[in-house]
């Protein structure tokens, strides 16, 4: 395996799914990105406007006499495909907001003008950077992980090395300050987030944190939310309950009401929190007494700023009492701010530290993380979800758990085990949002096999979205379905397909993805965290090659004549879904290739095959069956199949 000596040191999943952009392909992004490719880090976004000169060949090892006069990306990204043919390798002329849609960005820049305009497009979009400097026998590596690591970085004149354009340069130090730089990518892909600097000299590497460790010790975490306000003054009082109660088992912290807030003891697992529906915003902050309140500001603002940081003071008051104003207070307090040496700037700040004046008490925080907004769960009652694993599903049933009803999941299986296993896979990473939620499977290959042997093709599709309506229908028991359904996505989704399907039963069924097209349902499935596993499972396709989008209803109607469906026995099937073999990837080396469509051949014991159909979902069905039966057989989609060259 290419990755087995490492696989052990760390995560390869994590590496797969990691995008970071090399910003400078010369002496210091050749080590960087050779060695994130041979790590196995899965798409690295190279730019770069320069072409290859003589001059560069000290350092920039990627590139040879011949690739003179070259692009340095073009060059760069054959060479980093032929080292890896498994990742990505995407290039850019230039810095852009699509050119840094990334994780992680490297700075390998050669002159600090440049390096300051990536600088700050990678903090505004909130992207850490990695950066590196070489000079002479010098070389310095930084992490910084926000604007502020930056600003302290370059007020403390940490930037030393390469202050100049067309440095003079050795060749291993550029290699070895680029190899320190692929090392702390890894290292921060493995859970170490800190900020700090490198210097490598002929003496050895020197390491220095960057920023103020911070003295602060958080005493609460503040929570906000929005929508609850609008309500009635007990249906208000019944929603914050249960948001409490909410709070409490996703943090195992006691959550208490303070006039429009609900506040937690501090503790680190309080960024849970962005994962609690009804939860609009929330921040660590530091509870103090109004009799103590310049004090406790002191000590805050001591611990948050530094000089040449620009801040702003930003004062609320909950509660209209005392002698002074909102704004008196502002400017008092920024007073104090003032004597750490960082700058007031009303308006194009780094920092703001805010105030929220209570009754007796004031809390301060400088921080607000985002929460999923909403209602609380379980506040609007229960309904039950059509759950397939694709990309659709889990977004609508994020959404209806987000405006407060509890799910119930059914995944109707028209294969087997292996899809099984897979849509569990994207289940889980529901669990975050709703962690009391289990998926129930009910299989139904004999009646999908049904519906084809006597159903007319075109109407296939139709009636098995009938039939799932239906299974669903009595397994809720009346109660409202939730479905992943977008007008007009396929052709069981258009106004007539939608129409003749839902007449089929009498529930309320929700369609929250019914306006969204696939762009806007595919960022929500990233953010959700469930659009990796979605991507991965490809869509049920043995039914029919092409489905009705207009089905007439009494045409249907007679088409569900043939079928004897006993719903009752079906229903009595229910049972929760569990893992089972999903791995069946072939290894390196030589197969029979089975194409599924084409039928599958008497199988030999000593032989070894590879199943193919177009989604995969049929072949690994079918490989496991094989396997069970004491065949060494594999498994690939039709794409795979032919990226990897078996046909």
């Amino acid at each position: 395996m290419r990755y087995s000596r490492q696989e052990k040191l760390v995560n390869q999943e994590v590496l797969k799914k990691t995008k970071v952009a090399v910003v400078g392909v010369g002496g210091l992004g050749c080590p960087v990105s050779t060695y994130l490719a041979l790590a196995g880090v899965g798409t690295i976004f190279l730019i770069d406007n320069d072409k290859i000169e003589l001059s560069n060949l000290n350092r920039q090892f990627l590139f040879t006499e011949k690739d003179i006069g070259k692009k340095k990306i073009d060059v760069a990204k054959k060479k980093l495909e032929e080292i890896n043919p498994e990742i990505n390798i995407k290039i850019f002329d230039e810095i852009n907001a699509k050119s840094l849609k990334v994780d992680l960005i490297l700075d390998c820049l050669d002159n600090w003008k440049s390096r300051q305009l990536l600088w700050d497009k990678a903090f505004t979009l909130s992207k850490p950077v990695v950066h590196g400097a070489v000079e002479g026998w010098k070389g310095q590596v930084a992490v910084l992980l926000k604007k502020e690591d930056a600003v302290f970085f370059q007020n403390k004149k940490f930037s030393k090395a390469e202050k100049k354009e067309n440095n003079e340069v050795v060749g291993a130090i550029a290699g070895l300050t680029g190899s320190r730089m692929a090392l702390e990518v890894l290292d921060f892909l493995q859970g170490v987030r800190a900020s700090k600097l490198l210097r490598i000299t002929e003496k050895g590497t020197e390491i220095f944190p960057i920023g103020v460790k911070s003295k602060l010790k958080y005493t609460h975490a503040m929570i906000r939310f929005s929508e609850i306000w609008l309500k009635t003054t007990p249906t208000r009082k019944k929603m914050l309950k249960l948001m409490r109660n909410n709070i409490q088992e996703k943090i195992r912290l006691k959550a208490k009401q303070e006039a429009a807030r609900i506040v937690v003891p501090y503790n680190d697992s309080f960024e849970k929190l962005s994962n609690v529906f009804g939860v609009k915003s929330f921040s660590p902050c530091v509870k103090v007494n109004l009799t103590t309140l310049e004090e406790g500001f002191r000590k805050y603002s001591e611990s948050v700023l530094y000089p040449g940081l620009k801040f702003r003071v930003t004062v609320k008051r909950m509660i209209k009492s005392g002698n002074k104003t909102s704004q008196q207070l502002q400017v008092d307090l920024g007073a104090i701010a003032y004597e750490t040496g960082a700058k007031v700037n009303l308006t194009k700040f780094d920092v703001n530290i805010e105030v929220e004046i209570h009754k007796d008490f004031a809390f301060i925080f400088h921080e607000r993380m985002n929460g999923p907004g909403g209602f609380p769960y379980g506040s609007q009652g229960r309904a039950l979800c059509l759950f397939s694993g694709g990309i659709d599903s889990p977004v609508a049933a994020w959404m209806v758990a987000r405006r407060g009803a509890s799910l119930d999941f059914i995944f109707i299986n028209p294969l087997g085990p292996a899809l099984e296993a897979k849509v569990l896979g994207v289940f889980s990473s529901l669990k975050k949002w709703i962690p009391d939620s289990k998926l129930r499977v009910v299989d139904v290959s004999k009646e999908i096999e049904e519906i084809r042997n006597q159903v007319n093709e075109g109407n296939r599709q139709t009636i098995l979205k009938r039939f799932m309506y239906k299974v669903s229908e009595k397994v809720s028991r009346g109660k409202p379905l939730v479905t992943g359904e977008s007008l007009g996505q396929v052709s069981s989704q258009t106004l007539k397909s939608l129409t003749v399907i839902q007449q089929s039963i009498k529930s309320l069924i929700l369609r929250p993805l019914i306006g969204m097209d696939k762009d806007e349902i595919v960022k929500l499935a990233r953010m959700i965290g469930s659009f990796e596993k979605s991507s991965q499972l490809s869509e049920y396709c043995s039914l029919e090659s092409h489905s009705n989008a207009n089905p007439e209803l009494l045409e249907i109607i007679q088409e569900e004549k043939k079928l004897d469906f006993d719903y009752v026995e079906i229903i009595s099937r229910i049972r929760e879904a569990k893992a089972g073999e999903v791995d069946i990837s072939p290894p390196d080396g030589k197969f029979e290739i089975v194409k599924i469509w084409e039928g599958i051949p008497e199988l030999e014991k000593e032989k070894k095959y590879l199943f193919i159909c177009k989604s995969g979902n049929m072949s690994d069905e079918m490989a496991l069956k094989a396997r069970k039966q004491g065949f060494e057989v594999y498994s690939l989609d039709l794409k795979q199949a032919k990226k990897k060259k078996f046909i």
